[in-house]
């Protein structure tokens, strides 16, 4: 082959025309970390959860109330296989920071505490008003999530 042959034809390499800057932003960041739900969701499927809970004590008068105490274990070396990062501890804590106050993670323990504060109640789940406060922390290659959880019957679905 010869060596024409082998340059690549001028018209294909024409440069892209530049614009000319006028402004720019003072200051601009573009570095953002955030936990996606299908990683809230894979995590939470290898936890070990652990609910102890009872309703609330009174006469005919209280209200239809149970209170629980939830302790979740997210070890992040039991899913290591499925994630970029090594599960180490400076991990765990990043992780930690990133999901306090995580929606997805309020949602999702809140809809696994739901069955269980409804069998206490004997009433179904539907008819359940759930509320939940969460503190996350990390410990070694584990993230601990204790929560206080309180259920309360609502009025008959229906009537």
């Amino acid at each position: 082959m010869s060596a024409a042959r082998r340059s690549p034809r001028p018209e294909l390499l024409s440069p892209a025309p530049w614009l000319r800057v006028r402004r720019v932003s003072l200051i601009r960041r573009e570095i953002r970390e955030f936990v996606p739900a299908a990683t809230i969701e894979l995590l939470l499927q290898g936890a070990e959860i652990v609910v102890e809970g009872a309703p609330e004590l009174g006469g005919a008068d209280a209200e239809r109330r149970a209170f629980a105490s939830v302790m979740v274990t997210l070890d992040l070396r039991r899913n290591q296989a499925a994630f970029h990062e090594l599960p180490d501890s400076a991990t765990a804590h990043r992780l930690a920071a990133l999901l306090t106050g995580h929606p997805d993670l309020h949602a999702r323990l809140e809809q696994r505490l739901r069955a269980h504060l409804a069998s206490l109640l004997g009433c179904p789940a539907a008819a359940l008003d759930v509320s939940c406060e969460f503190t996350v922390r990390a410990r070694g290659c584990c993230i601990d999530i204790d929560a206080d959880a309180c259920g309360q019957a609502l009025e008959e679905v229906g009537s």
